[in-house]
């Protein structure tokens, strides 16, 4: 297709050289949550942090991400774009962290939070589930008690926070490459 046409349709300023059409992989049903590690993202809003948080978990081989229904859609132009592929290979589920936390008590969740263990000082288990919160709110109240493991990206700077996605990104390494 030539580069006036592919402007045409994109909402974007320029518009890549490729065009992908696969059906929507969003899954309603979470069956097992044991024997991997897994993200549940908590209202994550920014449509880039969302993007780069799906080919993230790609990169470090994890294959489903549970959303809150708060999260920005994971199928939004900027999201599939920042994905850059990725989301045709993680399988996304919208689902209620509360009621899935609840019901899988016994899998250990790692809480990205200000004041948890340093992350070079955890022992991650072998899988698990990986909770990342909001980009201004961090992870909200309700799902606070099911953190079994509270761990904290050491700073050596003065910035306030990180990004959810660069957070994920080495809680994630951490945790997939450890086990």
């Amino acid at each position: 297709m030539p580069d006036g046409d592919l402007n045409k349709i994109t909402g974007l300023k320029s518009a890549y050289h490729a065009i992908a059409i696969f059906k929507i992989p969003l899954f309603e049903n979470v069956h097992s949550l044991n024997n991997e590690w897994i993200l549940a993202l908590d209202e994550i809003q920014d449509p880039g942090n969302m993007g780069t948080i799906i080919r993230t978990a790609d990169w470090f081989g994890v294959k489903r991400i549970l959303l809150s229904k708060g999260c920005v859609d994971p199928f939004s132009p900027k999201v599939v774009q920042a994905s850059m592929g990725s989301i045709g290979r993680i399988q996304l589920i919208e689902t209620d962290l509360l009621m899935e936390f609840q019901k899988n008590k016994d899998i250990p969740v790692y809480g990205g939070v200000l004041d948890g263990k340093a992350i070079e000082k955890e022992s991650f288990a072998k899988k698990g589930i990986i909770l990342i919160g909001n980009e201004g709110n961090g992870i909200s109240e309700p799902l606070l008690p099911f953190i079994s493991n509270p761990v904290t990206i050491s700073k050596i700077g003065k910035a306030e926070s990180l990004n959810a996605a660069i957070s994920m990104a080495i809680i994630c390494a951490k945790a997939c490459l450890e086990s």
